[in-house]
């Protein structure tokens, strides 16, 4: 595979290897089913939407999203219950990727990092180092504010 150096060829990659299963904790927040719509229209993700099915279905109805694209998890036991059952559907195979929604840091990560219930053993930063300005004068970086949850280190 061809290093991947912008944006658009990452959405182009995305959509070669074809849409991810993604659970999205918390997704009754306008700005997050905004972000899982795109990428549901650009053909890169499917998703469980899992928190407050009615919360959830007054986002989409005011947004104009047809839930029928997505199965709904109605967990209203707050937001801690809802990352964790979308980290329960990664873990059990039924969604590739855990999504953090409308959800406090620490509730997603007590998610993340539940013994019983999570795959992850730890987490890997997304940082990456890039290179120089164009004109060489001085380093820059790219970092995605975010961790990965992993089953090793590996990926350091």
């Amino acid at each position: 595979m061809e290093q991947i150096r912008n944006l658009d060829q990452l959405l182009v990659y995305a959509k070669e290897v074809g849409p991810k299963k993604i659970s999205v904790a918390c997704a009754e927040d306008a700005e997050v089913m905004e972000a899982v719509e795109n990428a549901r229209k650009a053909g890169i993700a499917n998703a469980f939407l899992v928190g407050n099915a009615d919360k959830i279905k007054e986002v989409t109805d005011k947004l104009g999203i047809d839930l029928a694209n997505y199965e709904i998890v109605d967990e209203r036991g707050g937001e801690a219950a809802a990352a964790l059952k979308a980290v329960e559907l990664v873990s059990s195979g039924e969604a590739q990727i855990v999504m953090k929604g409308m959800v406090a840091t620490a509730n997603f990560l007590r998610g993340v990092l539940n013994k019983e219930k999570s795959a992850a053993q730890t987490l890997c930063p997304a940082l990456r180092l890039t290179g120089n300005t164009p004109s060489g004068a001085r380093p820059f970086s790219l970092s995605w504010g975010s961790v990965l949850p992993v089953k090793s280190l590996s990926c350091l």
